[in-house]
């Protein structure tokens, strides 16, 4: 597919036509890169004056500390934009890293272009402005909601808060988590075995059911 009409699915670009994106595209002049499963899309100390767009594949936004700890940011998916929040606050580099899940493209944009409105100051570009505002903010709910569950103090109850914050999307008895066991690891903060024999005892408890990926509260 063309650039313009794979941008036109994602939110960064919602409301706004793909022949509109066309146009844009010649003043936001952006950059398209693949990425193999495992490459660096994003490294920790590149200048932050680019805002990302996943357009297939799946990553995430990871933060590694100075002594080889891990912890997930947030997963990204396509059509999500990352970096943003970034690119728009006063940092000059970037502070977190983004890994290919799998194989991966991506479109990049300069901020400059993104976040001013150009010479033809077309409605379509302050609809861009509001979408990437609107971007910025949901990374915020969503860094909010992920201290709100790492905060907790052991692993059951980082899991408890985090698997009842997924069943809340859902309005039947089963839910399906878009973590796998690493990744949700990660994302909690928590040692991956330590974190799978949590779930056993959960289980055997009788406190929920669960098989891959889908669970249960009980």
């Amino acid at each position: 597919m063309e650039l313009y009409e794979i941008l036109a699915q994602t939110e960064i670009f919602k409301n706004i036509s793909a022949e509109e994106i066309k146009h844009m595209l010649g003043c936001l002049n952006p950059r398209r890169t693949s990425f193999e499963k495992g490459a660096p899309i994003l490294q920790v100390g590149e200048p932050a004056n680019s805002i990302g767009v996943l357009l297939s594949g799946r990553a995430e936004l990871v933060y590694e500390d100075a002594n080889g700890g891990r912890a997930m940011l947030f997963p990204v998916k396509a059509g999500d934009v990352f970096a943003d929040d970034y690119a728009c606050s006063s940092a000059s580099a970037v502070p977190a890293s983004c890994f290919a899940v799998t194989k991966c493209e991506a479109a990049f944009f300069p901020y400059e272009k993104m976040s001013r409105i150009c010479g033809d100051a077309c409605g379509c570009h302050s609809t861009m402005i509001q979408n990437l505002l609107n971007s910025v903010s949901e990374k915020n709910r969503q860094l909010y909601a992920r201290l709100m569950i790492t905060s907790r103090k052991t692993t059951r109850e980082k899991l408890i808060a985090y698997l009842q914050s997924e069943a809340a999307k859902t309005h039947g008895q089963y839910f399906q988590i878009p973590l796998k066991r690493q990744e949700l690891a990660d994302y909690l903060g928590v040692d991956r075995s330590a974190m799978s024999t949590e779930l056993s005892k959960m289980q055997k408890d009788g406190l929920l059911e669960y098989k891959k990926n889908l669970f249960r509260f009980l």
